[in-house]
């Protein structure tokens, strides 16, 4: 069964996009749900590895139109390899919160407060688990001797789609005084910010942009990025970060509700908007 299964990966493999080969892999071969059904903190981590994985297979392939698996594996041997020959002098030291206790450095940065990634989904709804993630985000927040950093991203690739996030719990308990926070859009529709509080909800078009003021009770959405009936009509291409350029032949709904069916080459999919991060081709 093994070799069956190796066998129509391997033929599979000269039709489908990479991240298209990525999720079958793992998909095909049980892996994911093998370790959904252990539900233990070492298969909720290796379930995060593996979500990173595709997800930069997805990013790879966007940048590079032509990408194969060959080509990923060689790009990322070469990149380990350069790693390993030049660990020495002033670099950034990559750790797990588990592994920084006891340690100290003069700058520290905490990514990925979000929730559920830190604190993770598993320990969402669970006063116990949420109490020891706390304790271990302290932990990180405590190595730093000068300076500290504290980042979350308004968007990340779960399962193969690009969403928007909610950011942690942990980061509304910190007192407002203490913090300087930097707020910076990557589409082009708004400049740096710098302000002190929760995470931003949208207010009212200022001259030089979409303004954006700190609000605890959510962070942009897809909807407040995007003016998409500019956009997307039928008939108008888009990107898409898996499936590549493709032109709208038909729309339903509004909103977060929208519907799109889009013609990739020869191949058309139905899409919701909301979670889709569809961009001008």
């Amino acid at each position: 069964a093994f070799a069956d299964l190796i066998d129509e990966l391997m033929a599979a493999s000269e039709a489908l996009s990479l991240p298209e080969l990525g999720f079958a892999v793992v998909e095909k071969s049980g892996y994911r749900a093998m370790l959904a059904a252990e539900n233990t903190p070492e298969a909720e981590a290796r379930l995060q590895n593996l979500d990173q994985l595709l997800a930069e297979m997805t990013e790879y392939a966007d940048a590079n139109p032509d990408a194969t698996l060959a080509t990923y594996l060689e790009e990322k041997s070469l990149l380990t390899s350069a790693d390993e020959s030049d660990n020495d002098g002033n670099a950034i030291t990559l750790m797990t919160l588990h592994s920084a206790k006891g340690l100290e450095f003069p700058l520290v940065f905490v990514c990925g407060l979000e929730e559920n990634l830190f604190p993770t989904a598993r320990a969402v709804g669970d006063p116990q688990a949420i109490e020891e993630e706390r304790r271990l985000c302290y932990v990180g927040m405590t190595r730093a001797q000068e300076q500290l950093s504290l980042t979350y991203a308004l968007r990340r690739y779960t399962y193969g789609s690009l969403l928007a996030t909610e950011p942690s719990r942990f980061l509304s308990e910190i007192p407002a005084e203490l913090t300087t926070q930097n707020y910076e859009l990557d589409r082009g529709f708004a400049r740096s910010r710098q302000r002190v509080g929760p995470p931003p909800r949208k207010k009212a078009p200022a001259s030089q942009g979409v303004h954006y003021e700190w609000d605890s009770e959510q962070s942009p959405g897809f909807d407040e990025f995007v003016a998409q009936d500019d956009f997307l009509a039928v008939g108008q291409w888009v990107r898409h970060p898996q499936w590549g350029r493709g032109q709208i032949v038909s729309r339903e709904g509004h909103g977060e509700k929208m519907k799109l069916s889009i013609r990739f080459g020869t191949r058309t999919k139905r899409i919701a908007v909301a979670y889709a991060q569809l961009e001008p081709a």
